[in-house]
C-alpha cells in the first residue's frame, strides 16, 4: 500500500483541478492500493495544536 499524506496547491491554482490532476498523474504513475489522506475542515487548530476530536475527519481508504 502506498500513502499520500501531504499535499498543497498555493492559493493562486486552487479551484482550478490543479490538484486533481497532479493526484492522478502520481496514483497512475505507482498503480497499487493507494491511502488518501484528507483534510476536511480547515478550522484553526488551538494553540496547543491540537485538532479538535468534533473536527477529525473519518478513516477511509481508497483502493
Amino acid at each position: 500500500m502506498r500513502v499520500l499524506n501531504s499535499f498543497f496547491v498555493v492559493r493562486g491554482a486552487r479551484r482550478e483541478g490543479v490538484g486533481l490532476r497532479a493526484v492522478r498523474e502520481v496514483v497512475g504513475r505507482h498503480p497499487s492500493w493507494w491511502e488518501v489522506a484528507c483534510q476536511y475542515d480547515t478550522t484553526p487548530r488551538s494553540a496547543s495544536g491540537d485538532a479538535s476530536p468534533a473536527n477529525s475527519p473519518p478513516d477511509r481508504s481508497v483502493p
